[in-house]
């Protein structure tokens, strides 16, 4: 009967983990089905994207999904930019570079300035 639960609770951890791969999948056409609704193409669109920090309040960047969605987002034409007062400019990364990327200062009119 443990090795069952045992198996069942890995089998778990495996299926989450293959959901938490997917997700930048997900939000990137989730994004282009929006703006396909707004008459608007992924390709050649402005997004800003809000936070890029792993987790909320917290300056670490480790394993943020973000960075994939922003590599995504980019890779189908989208001009991307972010915000994030925990990371006032990017760098190159292991897996990604956003060397010299600034966040973007928030207000009305620069929040009206974006498809997205």
């Amino acid at each position: 009967m443990k090795a069952r639960e045992y198996d069942f609770a890995t089998r778990f951890i495996e299926l989450a983990g293959e959901i938490n791969t997917s997700m930048p999948y997900h939000v990137v056409e989730a994004v282009a089905t929006a703006l396909n609704k707004q008459k608007k193409s992924l390709n050649g669109s402005k997004l800003l994207v809000l936070g890029v920090a792993y987790k909320k309040d917290v300056d670490d960047l480790r394993e943020s999904p973000t960075l994939k969605i922003m590599q995504l987002l980019q890779g189908r034409g989208a001009h991307v930019e972010y915000n994030d007062p925990y990371f006032p400019q990017l760098h190159r990364m292991r897996h990604y570079n956003y060397e010299g990327m600034k966040s973007v200062p928030l207000s009305p009119q620069t929040l009206g300035a974006y498809d997205a």
